[in-house]
């Protein structure tokens, strides 16, 4: 337990100095908790979550921080778990970024680019492009439900969900 919790900044409208100085320290105590939770052997380590929403607005803070590089690249290793929800994801976050991320929740997109975009990154999961997005209509035809991309998973049967619940089986032809 920490006795200053109620006292603790943990929550912030607006990425300003101020608040990116105080994720930054956040995100540095998380640092050394860990470090010293490993130092004494502690079998069970804290996590923590960094929820960033919306941060499309704020050009210095998505395409070239540092900060944010840091969470993506080395922030698993401090049991950190960074979410980021953003409406143009290849326009806002690096490739760094994108290319660490383990999952993908893509809602139904209203510009095309976007979606051209999804699927050029992504088409290589699948024999072609025409394959991941017909994936992609399947799972946005109802109101309010998105495609899930498991990017972790190590089987394409693993990958690809209708919302959480709903998974989306595709049969490969047989390379020989």
């Amino acid at each position: 337990q920490n006795p200053r919790h109620n006292q603790e900044r943990f929550f912030f409208d607006d990425l300003n100095a101020e608040a990116m100085g105080e994720l930054e320290r956040i995100i540095d105590t998380q640092f050394s908790i860990i470090e010293l939770s490993r130092k004494h052997g502690r079998r069970q380590e804290p996590q923590i979550l960094i929820y960033l929403d919306d941060v499309s607005d704020n050009a210095k803070f998505t395409r070239n921080n540092a900060l944010l590089n840091k969470l993506y690249t080395r922030g698993r290793h401090a049991r950190i778990t960074t979410v980021t929800a953003v409406h143009r994801a290849r326009s806002v976050l690096n490739p760094i970024i994108r290319a660490q991320a383990t999952a993908l929740f893509f809602f139904k997109q209203r510009i095309y680019l976007e979606l051209q975009a999804f699927l050029e990154e992504y088409s290589a999961l699948l024999p072609s492009k025409d394959d991941l997005e017909r994936i992609y209509r399947l799972a946005v035809e109802e109101p309010y439900s998105f495609l899930y991309v498991n990017l972790r998973a190590t089987s394409v049967n693993d990958s690809f969900f209708i919302g959480f619940s709903k998974r989306i089986r595709i049969e490969m032809a047989d390379p020989h």
